[in-house]
């Protein structure tokens, strides 16, 4: 069957030979029928479509992304570039090289009492919502899911001046219930796909998510916050916005937008669920 296959099995029947194999690289069974004569000194083969797996190995692959996010958040080589405490929001801005990449990734971690996890995981999962709150987002376009992904189009609003940023990603979550802790994924790899047949909009710049994401967990885990009720969010971020923006703003400036990102994720939070405090 040659590399790209890692099991295959067959089936006599009668004359003929019906044979499967997994395809590594499309992940779905491949069925081929090869037809045996007593006179033939080849076997003539003809395949059929692709018959989908019924239990595609999904799970690993999100395992893999939350590993890498919790990889990063680990790795100590992250500068603090400001600790802030206030009773609005108390949060811990950082960023880090990443090795091959000009641009940093950036790591807000911010602390919110008397709010929910879930409350944050579902405002954050509503994407059509985001363009009413978010001050980054401007439109939302779902395309698809598959395999416990996502499939999407976002719209990034830009400063006057500079055109806005289109990003096409996918986005998978994952729930560590011994933890208490919510993931949420989002990376441009995996949509090649789409970015072949998808010509970028006018007055557009296409951008990429290298990976992005969110480890939400209860606000007792934090030494600090012992003992109280509420969140703690850890936001990593790490793109692209295409174009010819200067690397040197991007990583002076990155930050500040993840911040007001997260004080906007903040406000939606209370307004959707003050009431239930």
């Amino acid at each position: 069957w040659g590399d790209d296959f890692n099991s295959s099995c067959s089936f006599v029947l009668e004359e003929h030979k019906l044979l499967f194999a997994f395809d590594t690289q499309r992940q779905q069974t491949v069925m081929t029928l090869q037809l045996q004569h007593p006179h033939q000194t080849s076997l003539p083969t003809v395949q059929s479509s692709p018959i989908p797996r019924a239990v595609a190995p999904i799970h690993d692959e999100v395992e893999r992304y939350v590993s890498r996010l919790l990889q990063e958040h680990s790795e100590s080589s992250w500068t603090v570039l400001k600790n802030e405490k206030s009773k609005k929001l108390s949060y811990e801005l950082s960023r880090k090289p990443i090795p091959g990449f000009e641009n940093v990734m950036f790591r807000v971690k911010f602390f919110l009492p008397e709010i929910m996890p879930e409350w944050v995981y579902d405002t954050i999962l509503d994407g059509a919502g985001q363009k009413t709150w978010n001050p980054l987002v401007k439109d939302v376009e779902v395309l698809y899911e598959e395999n416990g992904w996502s499939y999407r189009v976002t719209d990034f609003k830009a400063p006057p001046g500079i055109a806005d940023r289109e990003i096409v990603e996918r986005r998978a979550t994952k729930h560590d219930h011994a933890a208490c802790t919510h993931y949420i994924i989002y990376t441009s790899q995996g949509t090649e796909h789409i970015q072949a047949t998808r010509p970028v909009r006018k007055r557009y710049v296409r951008g990429s998510t290298f990976l992005t994401g969110y480890i939400i967990s209860a606000l007792e885990h934090e030494p600090q916050y012992a003992g109280q009720s509420g969140a703690c969010v850890t936001f990593l971020t790490h793109g692209s916005p295409g174009g010819s923006i200067p690397v040197i703003l991007l990583n002076a400036f990155g930050g500040r937008a993840a911040v007001d990102f997260c004080n906007a994720l903040r406000k939606e939070v209370i307004h959707r669920y003050a009431t239930r405090k």
